[in-house]
């Protein structure tokens, strides 16, 4: 829903009722699954520890506004400059934000040290295991980077939007499954209105148009 705000205001772009049933029934599923993962954190956590989720919650949150007014932001870049800058705004949307972590430099360092001092990889003798995943886990942000990059140029914000937030949504799912959580009964209605909501957006309207006929 950031994202049908974010366009209007921006571009006073509207759309067929069925985007915006789609885009409604996305954001209910998503938040009734938000809000069953919050009651069985609840009573499983101590105050602290359902209070720092929350506070991850919380930016979570942020970021899914946040990436609604930066596509239209980089929507207009594209339309101005072409797509071929794709790349090069890729590049200073984080060369950008490096200064930032001077002020968590002795942070890094320690994380520095942690990470060599952790047990080597079994396949590769000598590497330690956390500087692997962390070169593993580089190079997928680059490689999901440079395809919501893609998706900008070639589409509109929302559309990359609703990919973005499908895609927090199956990270949430896949967080329950890995860390053996209860999928309660709103986990599973959550779920079917994601998935539904989902597929009436990805359907042409002139093939809606021709089903109906």
């Amino acid at each position: 829903s950031s994202g049908i705000n974010a366009e209007y205001g921006a571009f006073r772009r509207s759309y067929p009722i069925s985007k915006y049933l789609s885009v409604t029934m996305v954001t209910v599923g998503i938040v009734m699954a938000t809000l069953a993962s919050a009651e069985e954190k609840k009573r499983e956590e101590s105050e602290e520890g359902y209070g720092r989720w929350l506070v991850g919650m919380g930016m979570l949150i942020y970021s899914l506004f946040a990436s609604s007014v930066m596509g239209v932001f980089q929507e207009r870049l594209f339309a101005k400059f072409g797509r071929d800058v794709k790349g090069e705004a890729l590049f200073y949307s984080h060369f950008l934000g490096l200064p930032n972590f001077i002020f968590q430099w002795s942070a890094l360092i320690a994380s520095v040290g942690e990470f060599s001092a952790s047990p080597p990889l079994e396949m590769v003798p000598g590497v330690p295991r956390l500087w692997a995943l962390l070169v593993l886990n580089v190079a997928l942000q680059n490689a999901g980077l440079k395809g919501v990059y893609w998706l900008l140029s070639e589409w509109s914000s929302l559309a990359v939007t609703m990919v973005t937030t499908v895609r927090k949504f199956i990270s949430l799912l896949l967080s329950i499954y890995l860390f053996s959580n209860p999928f309660t009964p709103s986990h599973w209605i959550g779920s079917v209105l994601v998935m539904v909501g989902s597929g009436l957006f990805a359907i042409p309207e002139k093939q809606k148009e021709e089903k109906t006929e």
